[in-house]
């Protein structure tokens, strides 16, 4: 069973997913004919929503959906768990011009620019400098600032935020 949900905050705080649309994808299956997987019936679903709504949609999924066949015609914006971090996902949804919202996997990284060469030698450039963990770049404390969390509620917690110009890698997955 899919289901596609607006999660909505009452004035009092509390929160709460309000259905929208749900599908029964599994049952029984007479014919192998059909190829299309659970992907393409989210995305398929999806898509009736957003065709209903004419809006731009805002899509939160867990770690089962990971797949560059999550495109959607408006803009939209993935908010998903560390699984989607790959380049199935990323690079489609930056050719659509729609936004991902994740964590990062423990395996990321990322690479400095490479050094500009002193003369030029045979062969094509380096494209990329130095591979940094990003696991291990998250350990150097002196490299981020703490802020206040932005979230509601959290008057007490310190966010940590770095910056760093890295390039990725376009044949990561």
């Amino acid at each position: 069973m899919q289901a596609i949900s607006l999660l909505v905050q009452c004035a009092a705080g509390q929160v709460a997913a309000v259905p929208l649309v749900s599908r029964i994808h599994e049952g029984l299956v007479f014919s192998n004919r059909d190829a299309s997987t659970l992907l393409d019936k989210l995305v398929a679903l999806l898509l009736t929503l957003v065709g209903v709504c004419q809006r731009q949609v805002l899509l939160i999924a867990d770690a089962y959906y990971a797949s560059a066949k999550i495109i959607l015609p408006l803009l939209a914006v993935l908010i998903a768990d560390a699984y989607y971090a790959s380049a199935k996902i990323i690079l489609p949804l930056l050719a659509g011009g729609h936004h991902l919202l994740t964590r990062a996997k423990g395996n990321v990284v990322a690479y400095w620019p490479a050094p500009a060469p002193v003369s030029r030698g045979k062969g094509r450039p380096k494209l990329y400098g130095h591979k940094v963990r990003l696991k291990d770049a998250a350990k150097e404390e002196h490299a981020f600032i703490e802020a206040p969390s932005p979230v509601y509620g959290e008057n007490t917690c310190q966010s940590r935020q770095g910056k760093a110009k890295t390039l990725w890698s376009q044949g990561a997955t």
